[in-house]
């Protein structure tokens, strides 16, 4: 089984106004400002019933990695490859192999009150001290936050991770911008796939 290890960060600084979210996300709000005071529409399901959770979720922007995406490539030590996780959450062929050194970071998400976790399926490669590091960051005009989740890679092959916090930044407008990067410490490499946002509050 993943052992997760949460490292929590505190609020830093202030933000600058805004930024464009990813394409096929929407206009994100411009931060600092008092408006907009919502996010774009995302259809949810119930992706993880068959692992005992009910919730809903929708894939993060681009967090399936097909369709040749390197929305979530801008790093090194990073690449696509011809393996999907086992279940077919989200039906593909591909998958993000993140190998030793390697970093990624997503696409900006505009994110509204409430959503506040994830759950990613990794691939560990079973090599003691190797782990997958899962930072998300949030941003709004309280200043920025960061937690760390700390994937144990040491048994080898597919797994689903438990919940990945999403820090809470949002402002008086209900909304912040989230990054997630991924990087690797120690040997070894991951494989990630259908990186999946819960709409629901469980913090």
């Amino acid at each position: 089984m993943l052992v997760a290890l949460v490292v929590l960060g505190g609020v830093t600084g202030a933000l600058t106004p805004a930024a464009a979210a990813a394409p096929g996300v929407g206009t994100a709000p411009r931060v600092g400002t008092t408006e907009p005071t919502t996010c774009p529409r995302r259809a949810v399901e119930p992706l993880l019933a068959a692992f005992d959770d009910p919730s809903l979720y929708y894939v993060a922007p681009g967090g399936s990695f097909e369709g040749g995406s390197t929305s979530w490539m801008a790093a090194s030590g990073v690449r696509l490859v011809a393996e999907n996780e086992p279940w077919q959450i989200e039906p593909g062929t591909r998958s993000l192999a993140v190998g030793p050194g390697g970093r990624t970071t997503s696409p900006q998400l505009c994110l509204e009150q409430g959503e506040e976790s994830m759950r990613l399926f990794v691939k560990a490669p079973g090599r003691p001290g190797s782990r997958l590091a899962v930072t998300t960051t949030t941003q709004s005009a309280r200043g920025t936050r960061t937690t760390t989740t700390l994937i144990d890679g040491s048994r080898a092959g597919w797994l689903l991770t438990p919940p990945v916090k999403i820090p809470d930044t949002t402002a008086g407008s209900g909304v912040q911008l989230l990054r997630i990067s991924l990087s690797t410490r120690g040997p070894g490499t991951f494989l990630v796939d259908d990186v999946l946002i819960d709409p629901w509050r469980i913090f």
